[in-house]
């Protein structure tokens, strides 16, 4: 390996380095803080002893000054602390982390390669490092044996010197059992053990690959058997020169004999496939199982920074608060965690700003002076509930009520319904906006994330005790076990841990309320959805007058509400996908999967249907069950894309606005689509094979038939002189799609027609 590579190899260790000793210290120096057990303070004083001395160490290696004298006077100041049996103040632990800060910036800095933003990290690290020399100063003269000494500042060059008690120098280069890969925020660490059994469950893939070439040579020998009889059937019908003499011609002993091997050959073959169908089998069952379970993270990682943040906002508010975590070691999909890590922090945030009282407040309602959160995060079955608790005050219902859109409306003195309301943007109970809060955007930002996990998130409260809130996901969001479901024209997929029950229900159940359908359940009655009715699906079969109907029930204990389809299809495993930029919008959707058979059945947000089958004043109103069909004259929207995920999500959206909608995968299969079925308007991709779009708008515009036929070009090119090509060959509007969404599209199609 040349130099520079050795040298490039070795920075990235360090620059991993940096970030997990400032995680490791920043932890120990929270932990410290309020720890009253002398016992357990010592241990903490040398853990963060140790991770000083190794980063030192490695700077020192690597030769990045900076970083290594930072370290050098933080672990002076902990050497100090641990030799005179003194507690580190407030202040001292809040520059200790302010330093921990910058040797963190200063590490993404180099990670970035930006050497010429250096500098003001640089004399960031210097400046704290002067103050944190200056208190190993003052801690140096005011020791009991009256030394006026104090320690020699680290030259460049220096060695790290001699290793403080109870640790030792290798800890900086020990290799751990540990595999660095991807992280919540791109790298994570992955242990060994279970990379070991990855490779394990590899090799038993490449066992069935060399399987599989035996049975490719079992093969050609039973091919071979087949030619001789079809040699024999042809000479003894004369259709050609016979391949041997006459003589030497197989007689019907020997025909009889290649018949039995054949189809004993054929009888093995096919027993010895499914053997290796079922090893495969097993193979790819273990090999998911293993990524899957390499993708596992404690749950505690999701956490990693809170307790910073209860820190710094309570002293900024001049409160106190702790924080306590439980359910930390709970093994969860990191998809899940990555998703998780910004909610829990709005929610934190919240609790502390929102819920926590003063001390005066606190103990003027008999409580302790300082605040407690609690979040829990617990198993039930395969899902993970995850519980974020404060001891505050509760939330402010009369304010909440006061400060609420629609707040004479339906349900405003519903204490139930004013709680579900705080998650709507635009609500808070803050009296003014500070940095902090006041914009009512925190709880709506948690529920929009949590439900792109396809989980749910309640809140409850008790007014002058606390407030809870509660958080619901699966374990994982890239695969889940399906429940496929037909309405209109489209299948979809919905989540089993969302559905409760599975009903049908007869056309005399059925009750209606100011054109509302509801059916009874569990001794009450809960709203029904008719999702085709809802997505605008002309295509649906409408309600029986006679007979039954199949509906899902879906929500939590007394919120539910009724899904109306027209079948349900089984049970399948899915592996998710996102739908990218431009229908991340559509709420009602959380994703989408291919299907065995090529359709796409994309993932309903089965929150997003309780709350407009249920709410009031959160979303349009449900169909009735009354409405006619639509007329069949509708406009008829031709889309044009290479991409069949596109397609089909594009054709459901423009079909439940009301349009009729043809496809086709390029400019060439599309002007054959408009020729036998015609179109109002064009919807085309740029990028395709071979005719793309610029080729296709130039074809239509120079055809007698289609001049005048609206088109729009959506792409993904974005430089100008492609957009005044789209133009010059007669698109009637060209859009990117990088910041398009469905509402601009539809306005977009609109005003075209």
């Amino acid at each position: 390996m040349h130099a520079e590579d050795s040298k490039r190899q070795l920075m990235g260790l360090f620059l991993g380095e940096i970030q997990e000793r400032t995680r490791d210290l920043e932890r120990n120096l929270l932990a410290i803080e309020p720890t009253t057990n002398a016992a357990a303070r010592l241990e903490l004083l040398k853990a963060l002893l140790r991770t000083t001395h190794s980063l030192k160490g490695a700077a020192g290696l690597m030769e990045v000054r900076p970083i290594e004298t930072a370290c050098h006077w933080m672990e002076e100041l902990f050497s100090s602390a641990l030799r005179d049996g003194r507690r580190l103040d407030r202040r001292q632990i809040g520059m200790l982390l302010e330093t921990i800060d910058a040797l963190a910036e200063y590490g993404r800095v180099l990670d970035r390669g930006e050497k010429d933003s250096c500098d003001a990290p640089e004399e960031r690290l210097h400046r704290l490092a002067e103050s944190i020399r200056t208190n190993v100063d003052v801690a140096f003269k005011s020791r009991k044996d009256g030394s006026t000494g104090h320690p020699p500042a680290l030259r460049a060059g220096d060695d790290a010197g001699p290793s403080p008690p109870g640790y030792n120098v290798a800890d900086a280069t020990t290799q751990r059992r540990v595999v660095r890969s991807t992280d919540l925020d791109g790298s994570v660490q992955v242990a060994a053990e279970k990379l070991d059994s990855l490779l394990f469950r590899s090799g038993e893939l490449l066992i069935s690959r060399s399987l599989g070439r035996t049975r490719v040579d079992q093969t050609a020998s039973l091919q071979e058997l087949t030619k001789s009889l079809r040699r024999q059937a042809s000479n003894a019908f004369g259709n050609r020169p016979p391949v041997l003499p006459r003589t030497q011609l197989p007689n019907l002993r020997q025909k009889d004999e290649i018949l039995v091997d054949l189809e004993n050959g054929l009888r093995k073959l096919k027993q010895d496939l499914a053997d290796d169908s079922r090893i495969l089998e097993r193979a790819a069952a273990s090999l998911a199982d293993g990524l899957h379970r390499a993708r596992m993270q404690p749950f505690a990682q999701a956490c990693r920074g809170l307790a910073r943040i209860v820190r710094d906002m309570s002293a900024d508010q001049g409160k106190l608060a702790e924080l306590a975590v439980e359910g930390g070691g709970i093994e969860i999909d990191r998809s899940i965690l990555g998703g998780l890590q910004d909610s829990l922090r709005h929610l934190v945030r919240n609790a502390v700003d929102h819920g926590l009282e003063t001390p005066e407040d606190r103990a003027a309602r008999n409580k302790p002076a300082a605040g407690r959160i609690v979040i829990a995060a617990v198993l039930r079955g395969d899902q993970l509930q995850v519980r974020v608790e404060d001891d505050g005050g509760g939330i402010d219902v009369v304010s909440l009520r006061e400060h609420a859109p629609d707040k004479d409306g339906p349900g405003a003195q519903d204490e139930e319904e004013l709680l579900r309301r705080v998650f709507l943007p635009g609500v808070s109970t803050s009296p003014t906006v500070t940095r902090l809060s006041g914009r009512g955007m925190g709880l709506d930002i948690v529920k929009n994330a949590v439900e792109k996990l396809r989980g749910t998130v309640q809140v409850a409260h008790t007014p002058g005790k606390g407030t809870a809130f509660t958080l619901t996901l699966p374990l994982t969001v890239t695969t889940i076990r399906a429940l496929l479901i037909v309405a209109g024209d489209q299948i979809f997929a919905l989540d089993p841990i969302s559905s409760k029950k599975l009903l049908r229900v007869s056309r005399e159940e059925l009750r209606s309320v100011s054109g509302r359908a509801f059916i009874p359940y569990d001794g009450r009655t809960i709203p029904v959805l008719d999702l085709a009715g809802w997505l605008g699906m002309s295509t649906r079969k409408r309600m029986p007058s006679a007979g039954s109907i199949v509906v899902i029930v879906i929500g939590t204990a007394g919120r539910e509400a009724a899904l109306l389809v027209d079948e349900v299809a089984g049970e399948q495993e899915l592996l998710i996908r996102v739908l990218g930029p431009r229908l991340e919008k559509l709420r009602i959707f959380s994703g989408g999967a291919i299907l065995p058979d090529g359709q796409i059945a994309l993932v309903l947000n089965a929150a997003a249907l309780l709350e407009n089958a249920t709410g009031r004043n959160l979303g349009r109103d449900l169909p009735p069950f009354e409405q006619a069909e639509r007329p069949q004259a509708r406009k008829r929207i031709l889309i044009v894309d290479d991409s069949p995920t596109v397609r089909a999500l594009e054709k459901i959206m423009l079909e439940a606005a009301g349009y009729q909608v043809s496809t086709a995968s390029d400019g060439s299969e599309a002007w054959d689509v408009l020729q036998t079925e015609g179109a109002d308007a064009v919807i085309a991709d740029v990028d395709m094979p071979r005719m793309d779009g610029f080729m296709f708008a130039q074809a239509i515009r120079q055809s007698q038939h289609f001049s005048n036929l609206p088109i729009i070009l959506v792409t993904a090119r974005e430089e100008p002189q492609d957009k005044t090509r789209g133009l010059e060959v007669g698109a009637n509007a060209y859009l990117l799609k990088s910041t398009s969404d469905q509402r601009q599209l539809l306005e977009l199609i609109r005003q075209v027609l």
